[in-house]
């Protein structure tokens, strides 16, 4: 009776292998990577549907992820990774497959597929091999967006560090908007009552030790997406934002408010500023500044009167920004607060703003008692390109007067106001025992001549210092 069984497997083999000698190649690697016992012929089928790369070829290596064989499955993950764009649509489409093991190796693929772009994209600024890529990397951007809500840890955490790393130059058209929305419903709603199980796994999250931790990663990605985003849509979720209990993400709610303006947005950002005990404040003033309504604005000039001096030197920092009738007479009065941050903060933005009438105010500022508030008005008198600052300015620039601080900022100011007079006294500026006097100097002459101009490692001689602080 045996040898009856074992006679007719081997005519049941050698009539499947005389089928398979009249198929293709094509339908020979998808019968052994579908049905073969054998993991090296699995394997072997694996590598020939990655040089077919059609479309059921694509299907195929799809569903070989989750080969029970790990060494068949990350074969399979290397040949999608690979094929490329021709994978991408595949890859995406498997990572909502019911199988853990399916999503895992599909997000581990694009992973792969992506990991080398980054590096040349990051180190060498090699934008263009994103050209032509656009809309491949929209799909996969919003693929990633909506596994920072799927129930394994693991891909949520391989999601989160993809959604990382693409952050910094991607930025999420309309179309993830709602899984936006979606993930951050997700991860805001998440509870702490039950400790996750131990991971044991190649893309675990032993990085993020704490559930706390895990949640603040992928609430971090959420909200910075958000922020790229920029779409009035996305304006609740923000608002929401702002009552969490990770800075980083509260300072990207309001970033990221501050890009959509409105005056949802303006209130919101308020309220943080009205908060005494916010750690955000610099973040609440950039952001008014940037909407620059009314409402903002007006918030901006009573911050100028506020207790706090770190309160009043941001909103000084940041009107010069701002196109308002308005700042030009609060920046002028702030000049004399008994602050220096925010006399400098003010001195600043004085420049900032263009407006000639700042020039004698801040001209005064250039003998303030503090070392700050002088260097901070010497630059600000560049900025609007008035002549009259040609005097002043090489008079703090020679050699013998003050200390490294004031002629760093002189020889600033003297390339922005691009004055060919500026050129011998810049010149002398290039002997200085300090380097960052040196580099100083060679970049305003840059600004003025268009010309490089080298830089000794050692100053010609030591510089006197004749001036009291």
């Amino acid at each position: 009776m045996n040898k009856s069984k074992d006679l007719l497997s081997i005519i049941l083999f050698m009539m499947t292998l005389l089928l398979l000698a009249g198929c293709s190649v094509e339908s020979r690697a998808l019968w052994q990577v579908r049905h073969s016992p054998n993991p090296e012929k699995r394997m072997q089928a694996v590598k020939k549907l990655g040089e077919i790369g059609n479309e059921e070829a694509v299907s195929a290596l799809i569903e070989a992820l989750g080969d029970k064989d790990v060494r068949v499955s990350i074969t399979s993950m290397e040949e999608l990774s690979d094929l490329e764009v021709k994978a991408i649509d595949a890859l995406v489409g498997a990572l909502k497959h019911e199988s853990f093991q399916v999503r895992r190796r599909a997000i581990q693929a694009l992973g792969r597929m992506y990991g080398e772009v980054f590096r040349l994209i990051y180190e060498h600024k090699r934008f263009d091999l994103l050209s032509g890529k656009e809309a491949y990397v929209d799909r996969v951007g919003v693929g990633l967006i909506e596994k920072l809500a799927d129930a394994d840890y693991c891909i949520r955490k391989a999601a989160c560090d993809l959604l990382f790393k693409w952050n910094w130059w991607w930025k999420p058209d309309s179309t993830a908007v709602q899984p936006l929305i979606r993930a951050y419903a997700a991860v805001a709603s998440e509870s702490f009552t039950q400790s996750p199980p131990v991971i044991v796994d190649p893309m675990s999250e032993a990085v993020y030790r704490t559930p706390h931790e895990r949640r603040r990663a992928r609430y971090r990605v959420i909200v910075d997406l958000m922020m790229e985003t920029a779409d009035l849509r996305l304006v609740p979720c923000l608002i929401d934002a702002l009552s969490s209990d990770y800075r980083s993400v509260e300072s990207s709610a309001i970033t990221g408010l501050g890009r959509i303006g409105g005056e949802q947005a303006t209130r919101a950002i308020i309220s943080v500023l009205d908060d005494s005990s916010s750690l955000s404040h610099y973040q609440a003033v950039n952001a008014l500044a940037k909407i620059g309504n009314s409402a903002a604005v007006q918030r901006l000039l009573d911050a100028l009167y506020d207790e706090s001096e770190r309160i009043r030197s941001y909103s000084a920092g940041t009107l010069g920004h701002v196109d308002d009738p308005r700042v030009l007479p609060a920046l002028l009065e702030a000049l004399d607060d008994d602050s220096v941050h925010v006399r400098a903060s003010a001195a600043y933005s004085l420049g900032q703003t263009g407006d000639l009438r700042a020039f004698k105010p801040l001209r005064r500022a250039m003998y303030d008692d503090s070392s700050i508030v002088r260097e901070s008005a010497i630059r600000a008198l560049g900025w609007p390109g008035d002549g009259r600052a040609f005097q002043p300015l090489i008079s703090i620039s020679t050699l013998s007067h003050r200390k490294p601080g004031m002629r760093i900022a002189a020889a600033g100011a003297l390339g922005e106001l691009g004055d060919p007079r500026a050129v011998p006294y810049l010149e002398i500026l290039l002997a200085d025992e300090y380097m960052e006097v040196r580099h100083a100097a060679a970049h305003a002459l840059w600004k003025i001549t268009g010309k490089s101009y080298e830089v000794s490692e050692q100053g010609a001689r030591r510089l006197p210092n004749i001036c009291s602080h």
